[in-house]
């Protein structure tokens, strides 16, 4: 990922060179091959170069066009560049030459902000029109390219990353207190929100639009009015149209300037990117290199009864299917929470959700970088596309009146009449019912306050969740990831995590890991023209038999081994070590929270009373009943709370800890 900015004076004053330098400098880590900057007039630009495909060797920006008309910078990678150069009219041998940046300017001179809707791929810009004295800023639709900016009456500056903007001393670094609250919380939904005081993100498929005296939001995409019914004769052919899908995107991410590897668990995503990346690459007499996260040695072998722990076997049998992929199998020995994370606080500029995780990522990465690795492949985004569960299959087939092959559906829900009963009314009644019946079940179990049942899930101080109207922003939005009514349209959800929840901070993790290592992370599940066919195919062809996942195993089938197309144990716990790792690190965490405690900012945000008598009660092994709250709280929100109360201590300017 490269680095762009830009500042723009809206009261026309000349911009300063020195001020864009300066954003320049600290852009750096951003794209540390080459740094660039134009000035003219009452517009300043900042390029900071890292080459992430062929095309991009040698490419200097900013870029200009239409005779000096417009002035771009652009980061990100254009997937379908052989059908917009056949719709510019370049010849093939000439697109060979042009670089994305530059394809995009020429998109932008022909078709404005109605080309932002014609790219698949990842990219951020900014572009400056010197007649209409107009910017333009836009952001990919899925967020995996990031823009912040602060504005103010007289002037504008956008950036990469916040620390593009705070690199002018009159713009203070300080933390956004609405936004601490929502990630303590577990509300990440506001997309539009940075981690610091005025400085905002332009939100994922959005451009604005900013003049002397105008400023504007738009949103040039949304999803489902790109969501198109998808219909084919058999079920064979809806494999067929995954198959072609999976390998373009695939095939499109493989453009890369040095060696690509691939993340691989035992799972159903990350595995078939893998054994994909792995066919097409075999073609041109390619090897991929996998990695894979497995416990150390000091793991106790618990985890819930419904997961396993360990991907070895089931990776090992993938490698052994396929004679050109060379596995690598990394334990991150005696790694814990705090393995390089002042330095990927420093990269990316926020705390992340599963903190521990980034023991691994970390891990990972590093045996990678060693490798001159240039682009790593992974599936993120698999299980709201491709390999989705089909959960919705009951709501839609009551809805379709397709009474048979629903009760066809539900004769496997369980083998007992209570766990049937159970099974009926969690995936159909209580979606289809009444909002009451729902509220009269939840208050049966003693759940029925939903605030009282949301905080038993986040390590928020509970005054500041209320003086921060977590509750009542978290209710705003039409879902919710830990309490409320299942929503009676499956899709309804799975569109919302795509454009709200699960993509809300990927562009920012993903610029800080790429700053660190020099490593782009791709993953192929994100295409847009993927995303789309995907809500657009029946809940049936996710979910047949009572077998979730359907699709993504007949696709796969002979190209994943049985044992990881079927196996018991449908679930991979990441970082099932989190005890092992997490015991090794308790005299520092409890040193943490005694520090994080004497901080009026960090005692205010974090309940850190709680925090530490779940200390004061560790376990002596891996807790593996998720009817115990110690779960989730010990591996996953201790870590997050933990890195939040280190992330606004650190932007306090404390170093210690």
């Amino acid at each position: 990922m490269s680095g762009i900015a830009a500042i723009f004076h809206r009261d026309g004053r000349p911009a300063r060179r020195d001020d864009i330098e300066r954003v320049a400098r600290a852009l750096t880590m951003y794209g540390p091959e080459q740094q660039r900057v134009r000035v003219e007039g009452p517009i300043a630009f900042a390029y900071t170069h890292f080459t992430n495909t062929p095309e991009a060797r040698g490419q200097y920006q900013p870029l200009v066009g239409s005779g000096g008309r417009h002035i771009m910078v652009f980061d990100g990678r254009l997937d379908n560049r052989d059908d917009l150069g056949s719709e510019l009219r370049i010849d093939r041998p000439d697109l060979r030459l042009i670089s994305d940046a530059a394809l995009a300017l020429r998109c932008w001179e022909r078709w404005g902000t109605a080309a932002f809707n014609r790219w698949i791929g990842e990219f951020s810009l900014i572009v400056w029109d010197n007649e209409t004295h107009r910017l333009i800023a836009a952001r990919h639709q899925f967020g995996y390219r990031t823009l912040h900016y602060h504005i103010s009456s007289k002037r504008i500056v956008i950036a990469s990353a916040p620390k593009g903007i705070h690199a002018l001393s009159d713009i203070p670094r300080a933390i956004d207190e609405q936004k601490i609250a929502d990630v303590l919380g577990q509300h990440y939904c506001d997309s539009g929100r940075g981690y610091f005081q005025g400085v905002h993100r332009v939100p994922p498929a959005c451009f604005l639009e900013v003049g002397a005296n105008n400023f504007e939001t738009h949103q040039y995409y949304k999803l489902e009015d790109h969501i198109c019914e998808v219909r084919y004769a058999s079920d064979d052919d809806y494999i067929e149209a995954a198959r072609e899908l999976l390998d373009e995107s695939v095939n499109a991410m493989l453009r890369t300037p040095g060696p690509v590897g691939a993340f691989m668990s035992g799972g159903l995503d990350s595995s078939t990117v893998a054994v994909t990346a792995t066919r097409l690459l075999a073609q041109r007499g390619k090897r991929l290199p996998t990695f894979t996260s497995v416990p150390e040695a000091a793991w106790d072998g618990l985890t819930e009864p419904q997961c396993y722990g360990d991907e070895t076997p089931y990776v090992k049998a993938i490698a052994d299917q396929h004679d050109t992929l060379d596995l690598n199998l990394i334990d991150a020995n005696g790694l814990g929470h705090y393995y390089k994370q002042e330095e990927f606080l420093h990269a990316a500029e926020m705390p992340v959700r599963n903190a521990l995780n980034m023991t691994w990522f970390h891990a990972i990465l590093s045996e990678a970088q060693k490798r001159s690795i240039k682009v790593m492949l992974e599936g993120t985004m698999g299980n709201l596309t491709l390999s989705y569960r089909g959960d919705g299959v009951y709501t839609s087939l009551w809805q379709k009146r397709e009474y048979r092959r629903l009760l066809h559906e539900l004769s496997f829900l369980g083998p007992t009449p209570i766990s049937f009963t159970r099974g009926v009314l969690a995936r159909l009644v209580y979606p289809l019912g009444p909002d009451w019946l729902w509220t009269s079940k939840e208050w049966i179990r003693g759940r029925g306050n939903e605030s009282v049942q949301w905080l038993r899930f986040v390590p928020i101080n509970p005054d500041f969740a209320r003086d921060m109207k977590i509750a009542e922003r978290a209710k705003e939005e039409k879902f919710s990831f830990f309490y409320g009514k299942p929503p009676a349209r499956a899709r309804d959800f799975w569109n919302w995590m795509l454009t709200r929840y699960a993509t809300a901070d990927l562009g920012d993790i993903q610029q800080g890991l790429s700053a660190q290592y020099g490593i782009e992370l791709r993953d192929p599940f994100s295409s847009r023209k993927l995303i789309e066919w995907s809500l657009g195919v029946p809940e049936e062809q996710f979910h047949r038999n009572g077998q979730g996942r359907w699709l993504i195993k007949r696709l796969m089938n002979g190209a994943l081994p049985d044992s990881v197309l079927f196996k018991p144990k449908d679930t991979g716990r990441q970082a099932a070590d989190w005890h092992a790792r997490l015991t090794r690190d308790l005299p520092r965490i409890r040193a943490d929270l005694k520090s994080l405690a004497t901080d009026p900012d960090t005692a205010r945000m974090i309940d850190i009373a709680r925090l530490q008598s779940l200390l004061d009660d560790w376990p002596s092994r891996t807790v593996t009943d998720r009817s115990d709250d110690r779960t989730f709280f010990l591996a996953v929100n201790l870590p997050m709370a933990l890195q939040v109360g280190r992330f606004v201590r650190r932007v306090k300017g404390v170093n210690e800890m």
